[in-house]
């Protein structure tokens, strides 16, 4: 039983934050929904609005949780989501040729980082920014 109890009061802790977080995130989707503006605009105004609470320090603990857990959760599903629906649009065909590209994006930067005196790290993350940038361009393959 003392593991229930420690559970209990660590969903005790959490709880307000977590309240707090959905109630504002229901709250933005709503105005978002009636008002035809962006839900993260909302939800800005709502968090600077309601700022009290967490520098009160009883909704902290929860709002942390919900800020780092549960909001790169939320934003990882939803990369997940737009990068399946990406794949099942350009077929197989497609996919392999993007992961050429990706490929190559990232060979690139490691051959153009030593030209600009920098390191592997750097050419790294070079090589992921320019294939982040290009696919904002939309890859249509002939049918």
């Amino acid at each position: 039983m003392p593991s229930l109890a420690r559970l209990h009061a660590k969903a005790a802790m959490f709880l307000p934050g977590a309240m707090l977080a959905a109630t504002i995130a229901a709250a933005a989707a709503f105005l978002a929904s009636h008002y035809g503006a962006p839900a993260m605009l909302f939800a800005l105004l709502l968090g600077m609005a309601f700022n009290f609470l967490y520098q009160d320090g009883t909704c902290r603990a929860g709002v942390d949780f919900a800020a780092k857990f549960i909001l790169r959760l939320g934003v990882g599903l939803l990369g997940m989501r737009i990068v399946l629906d990406d794949l099942a649009q350009i077929g197989v065909l497609g996919a392999c040729v993007l992961i050429g590209l990706i490929a190559l994006t990232i060979t690139t930067g490691f051959l153009a980082a030593p030209l600009f005196g920098r390191k592997w790290r750097f050419a790294l993350l070079t090589g992921v920014l320019w294939r982040s940038v290009a696919h904002r361009r939309p890859l249509r393959l002939p049918p």
